[in-house]
């Protein structure tokens, strides 16, 4: 197995530091991503790299591997000063990073993908690698299966094949970093991703997590450095912080609490209803929904959990106008809208946020002034003209309300980091107060204070008397928002039923694909 084994110990062996940074800046035009940042990480250590989103976490990672070069600076591994040329370098160093949007080809099976990239000479051997995912499966207790497709796999297996991916390098695995790893994990594919994370330090190798998940954070890291607005603010031993001192630390201040909710009233309108909507998919991995019934009511968050993957984004198609269906199948306010489109069911109330935010949540080449105007044109417009002062006005109105960091609004939206791009499109529709609203992953990759604005204003469009049906793989999230939950896997959706009364666990067993408890779920409908 190619993981070091040399410096054993953990977390508390204080030998040489096996990465060292000093004195990293990075800038762009308008703006400076990293100013003087100093990081080190030990051998058996898991370290946290905590901050706001724009904060240069990312920026930091991609200096790290080679993806960017330090305008200044040094960076030392193993106690000798280097310069990272690009990811080959990094690789043949013993560094591997397993980013947030897996790169993997979903025709393919686990070993033929790990062939394309671990043979470096060019030899197509799938059964070479599928004996070396065996040795690591036995060894590090990394279940995959090396001969089926990855289409076939489920988002956890998937992040373990991009694990195996770096420690089957041919270089020895030194130092691995995870870009929010846990994002679209079950719980229990959580907690068996911490034990391989455990393992694998305690073999020695060092660990470099990049999380918005506070409480996973403290529970698994040793130490956390963490920035804001480029700098190193705090270092700790994760051991002498709680999970509100993080949060403090991160955006100077703790975050407020959620206001309070109202209980729904059983006799609410309902807004939308969903009954036997079976559809087949237009991607040759996707999923086909299968039957799937719930409503939605006025001035309620109607949750529905799930792994990505198992029918949401066909879902999501169907109930925005983006596919049409059987008439009947969906109503809005008792109106068949099965054949309308988008426009016909923004006329009746319904906006949308996509998980997508790349492509479909915003154009990546306009710019944010243009973005705004992908929703708002008619607003923007006046005896058949474009008032360009009032679209930028508005722009950066949004952006200032929902605290967008941006180099300027005329500057496309390709240039905003993931968090603060997802702030713009869920501000964009929260602020059109619409009646009702389906969101996909509300705050994904956002940081803990932005999460809270977002959550905050999901609940404030609920007490306004919207009806809201929030979509999400962060089960922890849709238990603290939603009043009533469901759970969506292979595109079936369960039972709807409160939330005061389901089991975390037993959601998140169904979320993973066992769901043979269902039919006792009860449907509080």
């Amino acid at each position: 197995m190619n993981v070091t084994a040399d410096e054993k110990g953990g977390a508390n062996a204080r030998t040489q530091p096996r990465l060292e940074l000093y004195g990293i800046t990075k800038a762009f035009p308008g703006v400076v991503a990293n100013a003087d940042v100093s990081l080190s990480v030990h051998p058996g250590e898991i370290h946290a790299l905590l901050g706001e989103n724009g904060a240069g976490k990312s920026t930091l990672m991609k200096m790290i591997y080679g993806l960017l070069a330090p305008d200044s600076g040094s960076l030392m591994w193993d106690g000798r000063e280097i310069r990272i040329e690009g990811p080959m370098q990094a690789r043949a160093l013993g560094m591997g990073m397993v980013q947030q949007h897996f790169a993997l080809l979903e025709s393919l099976t686990v070993a033929e993908n790990l062939a394309l990239t671990l043979n470096r000479h060019g030899r197509w051997d799938p059964n070479r690698i599928a004996a070396r995912i065996e040795d690591a499966e036995r060894e590090y207790g990394l279940k995959v299966h090396a001969r089926r497709p990855v289409h076939r796999l489920s988002v956890g297996e998937r992040q373990r094949v991009e694990i195996l991916r770096c420690l089957l390098q041919e270089e020895p695995l030194k130092l691995l970093i995870l870009d929010e790893p846990t994002a679209v994990l079950t719980p229990q594919e959580i907690e068996g991703l911490f034990a391989i994370l455990r393992r694998l330090a305690a073999d020695g190798l060092s660990i470099l997590f990049v999380s918005h998940k506070l409480e996973e954070v403290r529970g698994l890291c040793d130490r956390v450095t963490v920035l804001r607005s480029g700098r190193v603010v705090a270092r700790r031993d994760t051991a002498d912080v709680s999970v509100e001192d993080l949060a403090a630390l991160m955006v100077g201040d703790a975050p407020p609490p959620l206001r309070e909710r109202k209980p729904v009233a059983l006799e609410a309108r309902v807004r939308m209803a969903v009954s036997s909507l079976s559809q087949s998919t237009l991607d040759p991995h996707g999923t086909a929904l299968q039957s799937v019934n719930f409503e939605l009511r006025q001035g309620e968050i109607l949750g529905l959990a799930g792994v990505s993957g198992n029918g949401q984004q066909e879902l999501m198609a169907a109930l925005v106008g983006e596919r049409s269906s059987p008439p009947e199948a969906i109503l809005i306010d008792g109106q068949a809208v099965g054949k309308l489109n988008v426009r016909a069911r923004r006329k009746l109330g319904l906006r949308y946020v996509p998980e997508e935010r790349l492509g479909k949540g915003a154009v990546p080449e306009l710019s944010l002034i243009d973005n705004v105007l992908l929703t708002r044109w008619a607003k923007a417009m006046q005896w058949g003209l474009l008032r360009l002062g009032q679209a930028r006005a508005a722009a950066q109105s949004l952006c200032d309300r929902h605290d967008v960091r941006h180099p300027g609004v005329a500057s496309p939206a390709a240039s905003l980091s993931g968090g603060n791009l997802q702030k713009f499109i869920m501000g964009r529709e929260l602020d059109e107060a619409p009646e009702i609203l389906i969101v996909a992953q509300p705050t994904w990759g956002v940081d803990v204070a932005a999460a809270r604005r977002i959550q905050d204003g999901l609940l404030a469009l609920r007490e306004r008397g919207s009806a809201l049906l929030v979509i999400s793989d962060d089960l922890d999230e849709l238990l603290l928002l939603s009043d009533r939950i469901a759970v969506m896997s292979g595109g079936r959706v369960s039972p709807v039923c409160p939330v005061a009364s389901v089991d975390r666990a037993e959601l998140g067993q169904w979320m993973g694909g066992n769901v043979s408890g269902w039919e006792a779920f009860g449907d509080a409908a």
